[in-house]
């Protein structure tokens, strides 16, 4: 599955507009919180975000920052997992999860030098 038909199926899953009093993101649209809207340009009525917007905000900061696009090059499996992690939890946890896997599988630095964990923490964290 390419980052395409990913980021279509959580917009499809997402949905339109939302305001539910027990969600914490407050207004979404296309499953993209006010508050990241704000931080990436979009000034307007959540109402009215334009779907084009939410994908390219996907795109951006759920997929290429954390570099799971170059994760999918070898497992794209993992890294559809890894996108949804992201878009539910925020990137820099997904990607923290990543690292302590494969540390974990490493036989103790024997395959290849440890991934710093600490490394998902100096990732900006996205504003959900």
């Amino acid at each position: 599955m390419d980052v395409d038909e990913l980021i279509d199926e959580v917009i499809g899953r997402e949905g339109g507009y939302s305001n539910h009093p027990a969600d914490r993101g407050g207004p979404t649209r296309w499953g993209v919180t006010e508050a990241v809207a704000r931080a990436h340009g979009f000034a307007g009525d959540m109402r009215s975000f334009p779907r084009e917007e939410a994908v390219a905000i996907y795109r951006r900061i759920y997929w290429l920052r954390p570099g799971f696009d170059r994760v999918a090059e070898l497992a794209p499996a993992i890294a559809a997992e890894l996108f949804d992690t992201g878009v539910n939890m925020g990137p820099e946890v997904a990607a923290g999860f990543l690292q302590r896997a494969l540390n974990a599988l490493n036989r103790g630095g024997s395959d290849y030098a440890d991934v710093p964990v600490a490394a998902a923490s100096a990732m900006p964290p996205s504003p959900r």
